[in-house]
């Protein structure tokens, strides 16, 4: 008898391949399926150091990578040294976003973060001016999008669908171009989070804030605000998936798992 073998190909996030009942072939084949890690909120951790880059198609950090209540300044300098060299050393397959902590340091004194380090911003400062070009602040592969903090609703309509030009292939096209332009409705910061705007933008929105007003026909991933665990937020047309956990592991010393401790998806 002939084994019967079916194959799931270019699923794109589709979740198709759940009709199938296993039982009823011998072997199931996923063709074209690329695995994304997402790194969140190092804050200084070097967690992100057990990750074998050979095993995923990108590596998406979403920023802070400085301001720290603990870490030492020099640990905290090497660190974001490394991951520079690591994205210079995998030069497409490392994806390298700003977070408000680190726009915090690169706009000094605009906005000023919690576990800021007056001593170190001319060294941070430098290091953000001499690598500009390896960091951006949106990423997207289809609809999924990644960004430091997310997007909400309203906060798309007003501030950044205005400035939708031809020519961007898609939302994180627009999102970077608007940051070299020095936009300042990027650095929106909202109620929540102590600011003057009604919502914060993509790097000071508050879950509170993005979680009741997603953004229709995106899946987005975004860190910024802590949480005990991997968390999604889903409504028919959309999602949030918020990955900010490393807070809550180090104040219990958990141990760091990959596959549990950093969102990976495949699409």
């Amino acid at each position: 008898m002939k084994n019967k073998i079916i194959t799931c190909s270019d699923l794109h996030g589709r979740d198709t391949w759940k009709l199938i009942d296993p039982k009823e072939y011998d072997k199931i084949i996923f063709v074209g399926m690329k695995k994304i890690i997402t790194i969140s909120d190092l804050h200084g951790r070097d967690t992100w150091k057990l990750i074998d880059p050979k095993e995923y198609f990108k590596l998406v950090f979403l920023g802070d990578y400085v301001d720290s209540f603990h870490i030492s300044n020099t640990i905290m300098k090497q660190n974001l040294l490394d991951i520079i060299q690591f994205k210079k050393d995998n030069i497409d397959k490392v994806i390298l976003l700003l977070g408000n902590h680190d726009i915090g340091v690169i706009h000094s004194p605009l906005y000023r973060c919690s576990g800021f380090r007056p001593e170190m911003l001319w060294d941070f400062q430098e290091i953000f001016r001499d690598n500009r070009k390896l960091f951006q602040v949106a990423y997207q592969v289809n609809n999924y999008l990644w960004s430091h903090a997310g997007l909400h609703k309203g906060y798309y309509k007003y501030k950044i669908e205005p400035h939708i030009e031809k020519e961007d292939v898609n939302l994180a096209d627009t999102l970077n171009r608007m940051y070299e332009m020095n936009m300042e409705e990027l650095h929106d910061v909202g109620l929540l989070r102590g600011g003057s705007n009604s919502v914060g933008g993509i790097f000071w929105a508050d879950k509170n804030e993005s979680s009741k007003k997603p953004l229709p026909g995106y899946h987005q991933i975004v860190g910024h605000h802590p949480v005990e665990k991997i968390t999604i937020t889903k409504s028919d047309s959309c999602s949030i998936t918020y990955t900010d956990i490393f807070s809550y592991k180090e104040k219990f010393n958990d141990e760091v798992v990959i596959e549990k401790d950093f969102y990976i998806l495949e699409i």
